[in-house]
């Protein structure tokens, strides 16, 4: 049953959907807001939809308004915070480079730790860089414990152990829409909600086929002109297409992206006077080695991954580096658990 229609029936209390992505959740709502305009209701329940994130921090508030926990649930901001001084601290009198990228590095590679149940062994604590995360990880888990801190990474497993206790109001139905694959943190969750009698539904959308094209041209402008001009004939062939363009090291060439697409735009009467302002949107966001996206519609399409250049660095200096090479390790790690399990599959 499509989406929409699903929120459309009567039992729209007693469902709750969580989609892969804000841009998607936000589709639907308005998928749905317009089916009800067109069926002559002027008012209606907002469908509970959120995403992944934002479902389990509504479950985490729910947790917090009735007593049941005493942590605190830290930000983004405040774990890259935190990562940072204690990166510092350790290495206090030491000459680094970028600490704060280190740090951002450090807690993805923490994530990948947690979501994919990867312990760290003694065989790989054996080089300095697994040696130096062990450390900033034990600095940091024994931060939180005296601090009663609870981070985004580890929240999936303190709302099971809610869960597992009953202590949390549960929908009668969660559905899961545009969900790859889950982490094995993600399907002990789910495994916590079946336990309680929640009802669990995945959701995806059907496979489309497509063609790919590899067109070579001298130059990075000569690419960006001829990207731009794509997607101009797309939008003139369909004004409601919604097209992605994936750049490698987007921040870089973001100026002359947006020129490019501004005067495209404009030429073929997409863009400019009497019109609103140019519907493109940046996104960019840090992945393995790297990633930037950069999307033109309202949803986010595809990712694509340049793998920065790897520099040599001096031992006293070496923290960014350390935490590049964790992350790509905990990467690979994590890539190598989702082989075997669709091995097994």
């Amino acid at each position: 049953m499509p989406l929409t229609e699903l929120l459309a029936t009567d039992t729209v209390p007693d469902i709750v959907l969580v989609t892969s992505g804000q841009r998607l959740a936000r589709h639907i709502l308005s998928a749905h807001a317009r089916q009800q305009l067109q069926s002559g209701l002027q008012v209606w329940e907002t469908p509970a939809v959120f995403t992944w994130c934002a479902w389990l921090e509504r479950l985490w508030q729910q947790a917090v308004e009735s007593g049941a926990v005493p942590e605190l649930l830290l930000t983004s901001a405040q774990e890259l915070a935190l990562w940072e001084r204690l990166i510092r601290e350790r290495h206090q009198g030491e000459s680094l480079l970028q600490p704060a990228a280190a740090a951002r590095l450090a807690r993805d590679a923490w994530e990948l730790l947690q979501s994919w149940r990867l312990p760290l062994t003694d065989a790989e604590l054996t080089s300095d860089e697994a040696q130096a995360f062990y450390d900033w990880m034990t600095r940091y888990q024994r931060e939180c414990q005296e601090q009663v801190w609870l981070d985004q990474a580890r929240l999936p497993d303190r709302l099971a152990e809610l869960i597992q206790g009953r202590q949390l109001s549960l929908p009668r139905r969660l559905v899961f829409a545009e969900f790859d694959e889950f982490t094995p943190q993600q399907r002990q969750l789910l495994d916590a909600l079946r336990a309680v009698g929640c009802e669990i539904e995945t959701v995806n959308a059907p496979e489309r086929k497509s063609l790919a094209r590899r067109l070579a041209l001298p130059t990075a402008a000569d690419e960006i002109t001829g990207a731009a001009q794509w997607v101009r004939h797309r939008l003139l062939a369909n004004p409601q297409a919604r097209i992605a363009v994936i750049v490698p090291d987007l921040a870089e060439r973001r100026a002359a992206i947006a020129r490019a697409l501004d005067g495209q735009l404009i030429a073929g009467g997409l863009a400019g006077a009497g019109r609103d302002r140019t519907p493109v949107q940046f996104l960019s966001r840090l992945a393995a080695g790297g990633l930037s996206v950069g999307a033109i519609g309202d949803r986010d399409i595809g990712a694509g991954s340049a793998r920065p250049d790897r520099r040599s660095v001096r031992r006293r200096e070496c923290q960014h580096a350390v935490a590049v090479s964790l992350y790509r390790r905990c990467r690979q790690r994590a890539d190598g658990a989702r082989v075997a399990r669709f091995a097994h599959a």
